[in-house]
């Protein structure tokens, strides 16, 4: 079973200590102020649709709330491919990218990222921005299919990999 419960709160503060609850759990996991839900231990905390619009302004798209819930699916849905190994998933940039992908947000939006841009944006432990991290795993769904994407994300060499992948170093495989 991945889901057997959901809570959305109205306010900051009974997410805010729901989620430092939670975190209890993980002394060294870090929350964004944009941190709007998760699912863990089968229980989907998330904000409320009218909180989370307030708290994340750029995912106040068609649906967003339903997109919000299905990224934090999604990131239970990648563990479960990965067989439970949440190592494999990857960098930060991928697999929240994956999520992304999964629950179609941010589809509408373009960017002009050069690629540069994009591997630096990659290269950055922490996270930044979740549009970006769409934009750079639909570019590289153009040279590669997503399945060859997750194999590769929690592999050793996967950055140089990728470093290749973007800017055409390497013959195609």
């Amino acid at each position: 079973m991945l889901l057997k419960e959901i809570k959305a709160f109205p306010s900051t503060t009974d997410f805010n200590s729901s989620i430092f609850e939670f975190s209890n759990l993980y002394p060294n996991l870090e929350f964004s102020e944009k941190f709007c839900g998760c699912l863990e231990n089968r229980k989907l905390m998330a904000m409320s649709p009218e909180l989370y619009k307030n708290t994340y302004p750029e995912g106040d798209e068609k649906n967003g709330f339903q997109k919000l819930i299905e990224h934090e699916i999604a990131h239970r849905l990648h563990i479960r491919i990965l067989h439970g190994n949440e190592d494999a998933m990857g960098p930060i940039w991928f697999y929240e990218g994956f999520a992304i992908i999964a629950a179609d947000q941010f589809a509408e939006l373009k960017s002009n990222l050069s690629k540069e841009e994009m591997w630096n944006i990659m290269k950055n432990p922490k996270r930044i921005s979740y549009i970006d991290y769409s934009f750079i795993l639909r570019y590289l769904l153009q040279k590669k299919s997503l399945q060859i994407l997750v194999d590769k994300a929690g592999t050793q060499g996967f950055e140089l990999w990728i470093y290749d992948l973007l800017f055409n170093l390497k013959k195609k495989l």
